[in-house]
């Protein structure tokens, strides 16, 4: 499983990634040292996005209060000590019923913040009891995390959802005159392209949660005399590789499904899926796409999954969705 979901864990990174590429000055030859026009810029960049965090934290509602916190963090932390959590813990009490707010308050990385993100997902999970996706970020001990993942049938982060919000907030506060010809400095600055960099990056940050738990007590000779812990690992795999809405999840969903097959002609299937999975990643990180084609592409609501991007990203790069009979992901060289 390892090259491939390694493979994998670059897929919704992606997209941020060919902008990180750009402001860090990373090329096909490797790192560059940043020119001073460079420097200058990624300081007028903070200092914008502090601004603006400054202006969300004030606005005095759930969903821009956890936001500001995320952005700052996202730019060399300005923030007042205890700032940060006194903005998450007035999020947590105004959120009500918005399970987006939950969302961006469980987003947070703060070792401070611990207790906040817990409570933030507890809340998420009662307002959504049959999405798995708040009870993977939560840790709990395996066999009382597979026992609630029982009521679970389907898994989703609302991952584009949550960018487009974020980006939607960061249009409402475009940079000022004075603040747009610092952040000229080398190359014309997009702020439509900042904010959806801005807000795919944030994103990729949180989507991913801890694996490894799960694979290593989901690995098949660990279930041969726990029959209850074998099926629970099944539901799991089953919602990873067929009801969510990131390409990672699917990936070790289907890997999962492979290693716990109960006939040959299940493993196949999965070994199948697996295997156009793996195509669609590798290609997908071979076509890296511009940003420009990022901006217009979150613009279509249509896209509401990873997969669902990918697929468009390809089919307009002139990329066939399917692998050819036979291939297989490459071994990357040792």
């Amino acid at each position: 499983m390892g090259q491939s979901l390694l493979a994998m864990a670059c897929a919704l990174a992606l997209l941020a990634a060919q902008a990180q590429y750009t402001v860090a000055g990373v090329q096909a030859g490797g790192e560059v040292s940043p020119t001073q026009d460079e420097v200058a810029r990624n300081r007028a960049e903070d200092a914008y996005m502090h601004r603006v965090a400054q202006a969300l934290g004030r606005a005095g509602d759930a969903r821009h209060q956890a936001f500001a916190v995320l952005l700052d963090a996202a730019h060399a932390p300005r923030q007042t000590p205890g700032q940060a959590t006194d903005w998450l813990q007035a999020a947590l009490d105004a959120a009500g019923q918005d399970v987006q707010a939950y969302r961006l308050i469980a987003s947070t990385k703060s070792p401070d913040a611990a207790a906040l993100r817990a409570e933030a997902l507890r809340r998420w999970s009662r307002l959504e009891p049959d999405n798995l996706a708040p009870l993977m970020h939560q840790k709990l001990p395996l066999p009382q995390w597979l026992e609630q993942a029982r009521s679970a049938t389907y898994l989703d982060s609302n991952l584009y959802g949550n960018v487009r919000w974020m980006q939607s907030a960061l249009l409402r506060h475009p940079p000022t005159a004075q603040e747009l010809v610092a952040l000229n400095a080398g190359q014309p600055f997009s702020v439509e392209e900042n904010a959806a960099v801005t807000a795919l990056g944030i994103s990729a940050a949180f989507a991913f949660p801890g694996y490894g738990v799960l694979i290593l007590s989901c690995k098949e000779e660990r279930l041969s005399a726990d029959a209850q812990q074998l099926a629970d690992c099944r539901h799991v795999a089953q919602l990873l590789a067929t009801r969510s809405s990131t390409l990672l999840d699917q990936a070790l969903g289907w890997s999962l499904l492979r290693q716990l097959a109960q006939s040959e002609d299940e493993r196949a299937r999965a070994q199948e899926q697996r295997r156009r999975l793996d195509w669609l990643m590798h290609q997908s990180m071979r076509h890296i796409p511009r940003l420009s084609d990022v901006v217009r592409l979150l613009s279509d609501s249509s896209i509401q999954n990873e997969r669902q991007m990918t697929e468009r990203r390809l089919q307009q790069a002139g990329i066939a969705l399917e692998p050819p009979p036979g291939w297989q992901l490459p071994t990357p060289p040792r």
